[in-house]
């Protein structure tokens, strides 16, 4: 094999490698987001159950009632 097939090869083994631990690395991020969210996820809920407005969710959580909504999983509200 020439040298430039093995550097060639070489490029090739280590692209392959970096998909892969990056791959690995967006799924671990997705997990740990969604565990650091959870107790945000689970504060809004008890706040739509407990009757407060939407728009006082939202400015208590610092975004729009969309991006909560988005955040609980689009669950149906009241108020």
């Amino acid at each position: 094999m020439s040298a430039n097939m093995e550097l060639l090869c070489t490029i090739q083994s280590a692209s392959l490698g970096v998909s892969r631990e990056l791959r690995r690395l967006d799924d671990e991020l997705l997990e740990r987001r969604e565990i650091v969210r959870e107790p945000l996820k689970n504060a809004i809920r008890a706040a739509l159950d407990a009757g407060v407005p939407r728009k006082d969710i939202a400015s208590a959580a610092g975004f729009s009632w969309m991006r909560c909504y988005q955040l609980i999983g689009g669950r149906a509200s009241r108020s």
